[in-house]
């Protein structure tokens, strides 16, 4: 039985680091979604032309989308603590103007939609 212990603790060992790693990338995954679920709200937020009202709502159904995968990686206080403070630097990266909404585009736009795409192919 001696002999095995250390071989017990190395595996516990082992599995507790990849249990970590899991519990980081789920952490990464959570908070991401709720940077991406920002992004789109502001994004719809700032769609004030009626002839892009289909476009509004896809930005807030991908909003929503995303926000609800952040509940479902952390909970639903982290996840809504996490996209208010992201909402609130996503508009601090436009200056609170609309106008300058392509800044936030060119910086999230791919990669949220990357993401969005993943998720609901996965659902």
């Amino acid at each position: 039985m001696k002999k095995m212990l250390p071989a017990i603790l190395i595996t516990l060992g082992i599995s507790g680091a990849v249990y970590a790693a899991d519990e980081n990338a789920l952490n990464e995954l959570a908070s991401n979604s709720s940077m991406y679920a920002a992004y789109y709200i502001v994004v719809e937020e700032c769609i004030k032309d009626e002839k892009n009202l289909e476009t509004k709502q896809k930005f807030a159904q991908l909003g929503d989308e995303m926000l609800m995968a952040s509940i479902f990686f952390s909970n639903q206080k982290t996840a809504q603590s996490r996209f208010n403070l992201f909402k609130k630097q996503v508009y601090e990266e436009v200056e609170y103007s609309c106008g300058n909404i392509s800044r936030v585009v060119e910086k999230y736009g791919d990669t949220c939609l990357l993401l969005s795409t993943e998720f609901r192919r996965k659902q």
